[in-house]
């Protein structure tokens, strides 16, 4: 299930995300493929909310129109994200982080950020 080119609203230029789970939300993806979204590639955010991703790979993640994220992996505010075997390749700014979040990466790789 590829996700590909995802761009910001024009009237603020802000998001284009690839997949989250947002409010207590959970996603749960296999195979997934995302590729050249803006802002964020995989996010959790908010607490109780958790991503788990499996044999993934999250590429080339662009930041906002404003420069900033573009970000692979983000787990925030009391989310959890597990990754295994998640390949992380060519995200503009940083590949996997967590903000009072959990993030786990197991037996993945990350290439070019």
């Amino acid at each position: 299930m590829p996700t590909s080119a995802t761009r910001a609203r024009a009237s603020d230029g802000r998001l284009g995300r690839g997949a989250e789970a947002v409010e207590g939300a959970t996603l749960t993806a296999q195979g997934l493929l995302v590729e050249d979204v803006r802002e964020f590639g995989v996010m959790a955010a908010g607490e109780g909310s958790h991503v788990t991703l499996t044999d993934a790979v999250v590429r080339g993640t662009l930041p906002r129109a404003s420069g900033e994220a573009g970000l692979g992996l983000f787990a925030a505010d009391g989310a959890a994200l597990d990754a295994t075997r998640v390949r992380l390749q060519g995200n503009h700014d940083i590949a996997a982080a967590a903000q009072v979040g959990a993030l786990t990466f197991r037996d993945g790789a990350i290439l070019d950020t």
